[in-house]
């Protein structure tokens, strides 16, 4: 959220920390009165790392950490062991409903004015879990038993076209999982009367190469399929239109 390319803000790995003479777009629209906020399920988009900077509000739902509110029931989900049983336990597609309805709740109690909300989806993620309803919809249940890339990156060269075209399927299940989410988002916003004078932007961190590119079934590594992400503005100040010219999800001007 800094604008900055990576040798230039110099987080190259998971780990690395944000140094907090970088500026943020949460702390630069919290400089100009904006209540900020932000939600997430990764274990690495965590204050930790100074993804906090500039949110006055900041949930990592896999940690469960808030900045300035903590109690017993907060301190038992950062275990290890409430992870792993939350994990199991709940049904295929709630991945992030915790911090979907997290948003949802600090915006139907947010304070006054203008405000900035960062709300962070993994569904377009291994293991692609979208529930039967939206699963079906592009996947054959009678089909290859694919659902997720690690396994068969062990074996990518002798994986077969159907397991492929299955992890494909489920992966665009995952996405369209996503896009339900964010409708509900939405929803919620035009609830609350506030759609019309938002703007929505839609982007992500990376795209998953599954096979299209030579035998690659990956995110980490620059191929186009990763490198190419959705960057979309909506909402109700937004025009309608589609620009063709290449950008970039940078503003990096060398000084």
């Amino acid at each position: 959220l800094s604008g900055l390319p990576p040798l230039a803000h110099q987080l190259l790995h998971n780990a690395d920390i944000l140094d907090p003479a970088v500026t943020t777009v949460a702390e630069r629209l919290r400089d100009q009165g904006f209540a900020t906020a932000a939600f997430a399920d990764n274990f690495y988009i965590d204050a930790r790392y100074g993804f906090d900077q500039g949110f006055e509000t900041f949930v990592n739902e896999f940690r469960a950490s808030r900045v300035s509110t903590w109690n017993a029931h907060h301190l038992l989900r950062t275990t290890v062991v409430y992870h792993l049983w939350y994990r199991l336990s709940r049904q295929p597609g709630q991945k992030n409903m915790d911090s979907l309805e997290g948003a949802i709740q600090w915006l139907r109690n947010r304070p006054a004015g203008t405000f900035f909300v960062l709300l962070h989806l993994m569904d377009p993620h291994a293991p692609y879990d979208a529930p039967p309803e939206i699963r079906d919809r592009f996947y054959t249940p009678d089909g290859p038993r694919v659902r997720d890339t690690v396994e068969l990156r062990a074996r990518l060269e002798e994986a077969s076209p159907e397991e492929i075209a299955a992890l494909v399927d489920l992966y665009d299940a995952s996405v369209a999982l996503a896009d339900h989410k964010l409708g509900i988002l939405l929803d919620e916003l035009e609830a609350l009367d506030v759609l019309d004078r938002s703007l929505v932007v839609v982007t992500a961190d990376h795209g998953e190469v599954l096979d299209e590119d030579g035998p690659v079934v990956d995110h980490g590594l620059p191929h186009q399929g990763n490198l190419h992400v959705p960057l979309v503005l909506g909402g109700g100040i937004a025009g309608p239109g589609r620009s063709d010219q290449p950008v970039a999800m940078t503003s990096w001007v060398a000084r």
